[in-house]
């Protein structure tokens, strides 16, 4: 392991290890009180089905959602392709056809 040279009084300082005696994977830092999560956990035989169960309520729901805002887009998509209301409006006059001579413009 190459060992670290510093100008720096924080790296020189007596609080922190020299770098040489780090082994790798090591903590250094044991003194945090980590706080007891316990009263949170389920407990009881069917503790992990009830977890499960509220994670895939909310995944489905979170799908759910998804899919409907999915749809909501490609139905907006849609009808931006649909013809303007007065190219429907042309779209739907009738002309008489017999009362036109044949042969002319």
């Amino acid at each position: 392991m190459r060992s670290f040279q510093s100008s720096s009084s924080f790296a020189t300082s007596s609080l922190l290890p020299s770098l040489s005696s780090v082994t790798p994977y090591t903590r250094h830092v044991h003194e945090i009180s980590v706080p007891d999560f316990g009263k949170y956990m389920r407990k009881g035989e069917n503790a992990a089905v009830a977890g499960r169960t509220v994670g895939y309520l909310m995944i489905g729901t979170a799908g759910f959602g998804l899919a409907t805002g999915a749809r909501g887009m490609v139905s907006e998509f849609l009808d931006s392709m649909n013809p303007a209301a007065n190219v429907r409006a042309l779209a739907n006059i009738e002309v008489d056809v017999s009362t036109i001579p044949e042969g002319a413009r």
